[in-house]
C-alpha cells in the first residue's frame, strides 16, 4: 500500500466535512438571522436559495476547498521531494539520464489536475445536501422541491423560474 492510496481517504473525509461546515453555514444562518424575516423572506427566498447555490458552487466550495488541498498536499509533496533530495534518490535518477522533473513532478501536477476536481464536487455535494438538510429543517413549509428548484437555478441557467 502506498502513501497516495492510505491519504486519498482522508482528505475526501477531510473536503466533504468542510463542504457540509459551508453548506450548514450558509444556509442556517442565512434563513436564521434574515433582517425582517417575517417580511422579506416571502420575496426574496427564491433569490436567496439561488444566490447560495451559486455561491457554494463557485466560489465558497472551490476556493476553500483548494486552499485546503493546497495547504495538505503541498506540505506533503515539498515533504516528498526534500526526502528524496535529502537521500540524493534526485541526484541517482540524473545519473541514470532519468529527470527528475519528468518522472516525478509530471505526475504530481497529474494528480493534482485529475483529483482536484473530484475532491472539489465531493465537497460541493455535501454542502449541496446539507443545505437541503438545513433549509427542510429550518423552513418545512417550504420544502425539497421548492429547494431543489431555486438552489440550483444559477447554476443551469434559469434565471427566473
Amino acid at each position: 500500500v502506498t502513501g497516495v492510496q492510505t491519504c486519498a481517504l482522508p482528505i475526501w473525509i477531510y473536503l466533504m466535512l468542510a463542504g457540509v461546515v459551508l453548506g450548514f453555514v450558509t444556509t442556517y444562518f442565512t434563513f436564521r438571522f434574515l433582517p425582517y424575516a417575517r417580511y422579506t423572506e416571502p420575496l426574496l427566498v427564491e433569490n436567496l436559495l439561488g444566490s447560495m447555490g451559486f455561491a457554494l458552487f463557485r466560489i465558497l466550495v472551490p476556493v476553500l476547498g483548494t486552499i485546503m488541498i493546497a495547504a495538505r498536499c503541498g506540505a506533503a509533496v515539498a515533504s516528498d521531494v526534500g526526502g528524496k533530495t535529502y537521500s540524493e534518490q534526485l541526484q541517482a535518477m540524473e545519473t541514470f539520464r532519468a529527470p527528475p522533473e519528468r518522472y516525478l513532478l509530471t505526475a504530481t501536477l497529474w494528480a493534482f489536475l485529475v483529483s482536484e476536481p473530484l475532491l472539489l464536487f465531493a465537497s460541493f455535494q455535501a454542502a449541496k445536501w446539507t443545505s437541503l438538510i438545513v433549509f427542510v429543517a429550518v423552513r418545512p413549509e417550504w420544502g425539497p422541491d421548492f429547494w431543489d428548484v431555486h438552489f440550483h437555478q444559477e447554476q443551469i441557467g434559469r434565471a427566473h423560474v
